[in-house]
């Protein structure tokens, strides 16, 4: 069966809020599993959120967006997590009771660095903003 432009649609939007679920468990644990009492600001991650939307539409909007996402899912989802860690590392060191986009911005930078270093070329980095 033929996937549709909705199909397509729903695996990224269903993709995104995976990893935003997953981001946001990496900020709460920061403190080795132990609960965060950090805040995180409702439109923090929006930005991030936008930036990642056309990576996320190029590999996963096609007729095998689902199954792609089924293999992908869980290494990406990961990088989200780990994203979230060092977004709260951010926070904390600006003695922050929440995590803003500029925490969010400095963790990605980090990320980023991964993304465009040719020898760390895995499948999670094809979604990298």
């Amino acid at each position: 069966m033929m996937a549709t432009a909705g199909d397509a649609t729903d695996v990224v939007e269903r993709a995104l809020v995976q990893c935003e679920a997953s981001f946001i468990q990496g900020v709460h644990s920061f403190h080795g599993g132990h609960q965060s009492d950090l805040l995180i600001r409702p439109d923090a991650f929006h930005g991030l959120k936008q930036a990642m939307l056309q990576s996320f539409k190029n590999r996963l909007g096609g007729d095998d967006g689902a199954d792609r996402w089924a293999e992908d899912g869980e290494r990406v989802r990961r990088v989200g997590f780990y994203a979230g860690a060092l977004a709260a590392f951010h926070a904390y060191a600006d003695f922050s009771d929440w995590v803003e986009q500029c925490h969010l911005e400095r963790a990605m930078t980090h990320v980023k660095a991964h993304c465009n270093n040719p020898a760390k070329r895995q499948i999670e980095w094809v979604y990298c903003p």
